[in-house]
């Protein structure tokens, strides 16, 4: 099928179908994984996955006509002006996913239940998740709205939100499997490892923008650029940290000395800044207009602080940060380095710690997952059905990962890190996840014959780990949320 045709929906119905069909992982995705976000939507407690009673709280002021969080200004009791910024919205939702017991008692869970709806939304302060833009955030809107037209308490609404947000994850997902050309082995890694599944199953947006950006590679890899980049631009408009993947849209990179005079690459480029260009402008808009720091008690500042060392800051401090990287413009670097190799759960949270990142798997899942992402590596580097990447490939897309890397852990020093410290706070694994699928754009064509026997074993790999997931993760979430 040509991604650049229209199609009507019954003959785009139909093409899903076959290309299912035609899929092994596509299929296994669908039997193995699908469930088992099904069963995390209802059995994990509401709120326990990260940060997620601040984005139900985003998606259920879009009810409200809230598109975007604003600023509320008060006073301290030093008299102190604070700046918060957030969303009115219903504080029932709140009340629902917080104070939960461990274990989780018969008692608790009927008083969540129990709780209704105040129908007086109030300013919630969720700083700085008030500046995301909200298109991941409708599927959970939409079932806060079904379920309030049904009569359903905060408690069931919690649990419609994260259903809508999960269904619209796995259309994401399966979409993507059938669509690649080109590393299917690497995206279903990234979309079926716990982690990923876990924010799939929540109302974190960030499960659908993993999806979204293994959706895009996906149609890059069929030439549908044009729909590739439709999704790098919602991807980059919710995380402009992510801006770097509109680079995607350039592969594969010819010669560089016809990167001006080749008409298809200069369009190419020209897509490419189109969809970095609303991400820009709403970033701007929401500096000026919505962005808050987070408070702190106070503190004075860290010994890269440039300024005064007595200084006295009650937040953190975008602007005084970018003060102290430009004072270590070539020290960020190992800055970002030393975070990187010295935080030793980096691994484990891009697997998968699950909960409100306090629910660790066995060792042996960890295992698991590794080798099945070995499998899949080897499995895409084998396939030999479709064109490997050019020589020019690799290199340029090592470069752009390890830039959006960069990037993405400098924003947690501006917007999380209290001023001037030697070390970051707030990266977590889970931000490497959209990143991952880019690679099977990198991969080269070996040229081994003969090698479907090893492909097949290789690409089983992901398959028996999910499989082994579902047989095993239910029972130790229960454990962990009710048992224990």
């Amino acid at each position: 099928m040509n991604f650049g045709q229209r199609l009507s929906p019954a003959r785009a119905c139909r093409w899903l179908r076959q290309e299912i069909s035609r899929t092994p992982l596509a299929m296994a995705f669908l039997i193995l994984v699908f469930p088992l976000g099904i069963f995390m939507v209802f059995v994990v407690p509401a709120g326990q996955v990260p940060d997620e009673t601040a984005h139900i709280v985003r998606a259920d002021a879009l009810l409200h006509g809230e598109f975007a969080g604003f600023r509320q200004i008060s006073t301290a009791p030093d008299g102190r002006t604070v700046v918060n910024a957030g969303v009115d919205a219903d504080p029932a939702l709140v009340w629902t996913s917080f104070g939960w017991t461990k274990p989780v008692t018969a008692t608790d869970f009927a008083a969540k239940t129990n709780l209704h709806w105040t129908r007086k939304p109030i300013f919630l302060r969720i700083n700085p998740l008030a500046v995301y833009f909200p298109v991941f955030y409708a599927p959970s809107a939409i079932g806060i709205a079904v379920a309030q037209l049904a009569g359903a308490r905060p408690q069931q609404a919690f649990m419609a939100a994260r259903l809508a947000s999960y269904l619209t994850f796995v259309a994401l997902a399966v979409l993507a499997l059938t669509a690649a050309r080109r590393g299917k082995a690497i995206i279903f890694v990234t979309l079926s490892i716990p982690m990923t599944l876990s924010l799939g199953a929540s109302c974190n947006p960030d499960g659908l923008l993993i999806a979204s950006a293994a959706l895009a590679v996906a149609l890059i890899t069929r030439g549908a650029r044009q729909r590739a980049a439709v999704c790098l631009a919602a991807v980059i408009l919710v995380k402009p940290p992510y801006a770097l993947l509109a680079l995607l849209l350039l592969w594969p990179w010819p010669n560089p000395r016809l990167w001006l005079a080749d008409p298809a690459f200069r369009k190419r480029a020209g897509l490419a800044a189109l969809a970095v260009l609303p991400g820009a402008i709403w970033f701007i808009y929401t500096m000026l207009a919505i962005a808050a720091p987070t408070p702190h008690p106070a503190y004075h500042p860290g010994p890269l602080w440039p300024g005064n060392p007595a200084a006295v800051f009650y937040a953190t401090n975008p602007a005084a940060q970018l003060h102290v990287l430009c004072a270590h413009l070539f020290g960020s670097l190992g800055l970002v380095w030393t975070s990187i190799v010295t935080n030793p759960w980096l691994l484990k949270e891009t697997i998968g710690i699950l909960g409100y990142q306090n629910v660790v798997l066995t060792p042996a899942m960890y295992d698991i997952w590794m080798i099945a992402a070995a499998g899949a590596l080897l499995a895409d580097l084998l396939d030999e059905t479709r064109p490997g990447a050019g020589w020019l490939d690799p290199p340029l897309l090592a470069m752009m990962i390890a830039a959006s890397v960069y990037l993405i852990w400098i924003s947690q020093y501006l917007n999380w890190t209290m001023v001037g410290l030697n070390g970051i706070d707030g990266p977590a694994g889970r931000y490497l996840l959209p990143l991952i699928p880019a690679l099977g754009l990198a991969l080269p064509r070996l040229g081994i014959r003969n090698t479907k026997w090893l492909t097949r074993i290789a690409q089983s790999l992901p398959i028996l780990a999910s499989a082994i997931t579902f047989l095993l993760l239910p029972r130790w979430l229960v454990t962990q949320f009710y048992i224990h």
